[in-house]
């Protein structure tokens, strides 16, 4: 297996999937297996948990539903798993699944009528657009490592602009064993070229929960709790000051 020389220093590079012109049915594929890997990661749950604490604190207060943003929705796994998760609660929750890519909106959106779940698909590129100022909480899965340096401060700024009462961003962990791992699992569960070829490249381009709490500080987004979390992962939270 081919290892690469270092992991101490983030190596970004635009992915296949992110490139124009990429195949639609390997992109189509793509998603079908990060919905596998959304699955298999837990990672609905893990962001969930403080969703649907907000959410049940607010309904408390006789407040409206919770407006969630998922920004990075890709084919909508995170947004539909979240949906599905108030369902099963009772709490409501109203959420906008959004990405620069068409296709991938399109196929949230077919995902979300096969699920029945209420979901709005807004196309817009978080790392370019502001976030609306009336979000209540913001979510991603696998998103952050997508951005190179400049877009990923850009987004974060524009977090602290819109000051939403939580964010919840779940990503990869940029470790040896993470790249081991994704090499591994890409070969086992696709034959997709996009997936094997993005599954390493993604882990070269993710960070470490210190470099991630340092670029959430330094764009105003102050004591965020970032953790490292099953398998190879890490999740980055922050709640407005009360």
């Amino acid at each position: 297996m081919a290892t690469p020389l270092g992991l101490s220093a983030r190596r970004f590079e635009t992915e296949q999937m992110d490139r124009p012109g990429v195949d639609p049915a390997l992109l189509d594929g793509a998603f079908d297996d990060l919905r596998t890997v959304a699955a298999l990661s837990g990672v609905v749950r893990r962001v969930a948990r403080p969703v649907l604490a907000l959410a049940r604190a607010r309904a408390a207060q006789g407040a409206p539903p919770l407006r969630v943003l998922d920004v990075g929705a890709g084919g909508g796994e995170l947004a539909i798993g979240l949906a599905k998760a108030a369902r099963r609660a009772g709490v409501p929750l109203h959420i906008t699944a959004t990405d620069n890519n068409p296709l991938a909106l399109e196929r949230a959106g077919r995902a979300a009528a096969q699920a029945s779940v209420d979901l709005d698909v807004i196309e817009h590129d978080a790392a370019a657009q502001p976030i609306s100022a009336g979000t209540d909480a913001v979510v991603s899965s696998l998103f952050l490592h997508h951005l190179d340096d400049d877009a990923l401060d850009a987004f974060l700024a524009s977090l602290a602009r819109a000051r939403p009462a939580l964010v919840v961003m779940n990503d990869l962990r940029r470790c040896r064993r993470g790249y081991a791992l994704a090499w591994l699992a890409t070969r086992c569960i696709t034959r997709n070229p996009v997936v094997r070829a993005d599954g390493p490249q993604s882990v070269r381009a993710a960070f470490t929960p210190g470099e991630l709490r340092e670029r959430f500080e330094r764009a105003g987004l102050r004591a965020p709790r970032v953790r490292a979390c099953w398998p190879c992962r890490l999740q980055a939270e922050w709640s407005a000051p009360a």
